[in-house]
């Protein structure tokens, strides 16, 4: 797992750490980027966010927060993204039930790579079938 990267806890962010390193173990993303998984409340994540000390993060909304708390978030990344720059930039990514694991990867890592990029929500649906 990337140390310092990734940050949160549960399942989800042990998935996501696993996906955002390559199968030799090197990571994908910078050390000086961050990755947080939303946990515990709303105000503990945007302190944790606000207290991040990285050039670029992307927050994890996961699927299971309470609808009204989802919202929240996603509304306070924008504000977030000018309160924290030019020196952090802050996105984030809304989970959908069912999202695959790689697409989840692939997109934190478009944001973080993304230099231009801040204060934007990337919402991550679960993929249509394919019958």
């Amino acid at each position: 797992m990337i140390d310092g990267v990734v940050e949160g806890q549960g399942a989800l962010v042990h998935a996501i750490a696993a996906a955002v390193e390559d199968q030799d173990g090197t990571a994908l993303v910078s050390r000086d980027h961050a990755i947080l998984v939303a946990s515990d409340s709303l105000a503990a994540t945007i302190d944790a966010i606000r207290q991040c000390v990285a050039t670029a993060i992307v927050v994890i909304v996961p699927a299971d927060w309470a609808p009204l708390d989802r919202h929240l978030l996603v509304a306070a990344i924008e504000p977030l993204a000018i309160e924290l720059a030019p020196a952090t930039r802050v996105n984030a990514l809304d989970i959908a039930p069912g999202a695959q694991m790689a697409d989840i990867a692939a997109a934190a890592i478009f944001l973080l790579s993304a230099q231009s990029v801040t204060g934007q929500i990337l919402a991550i649906e679960q993929r249509p079938d394919a019958n």
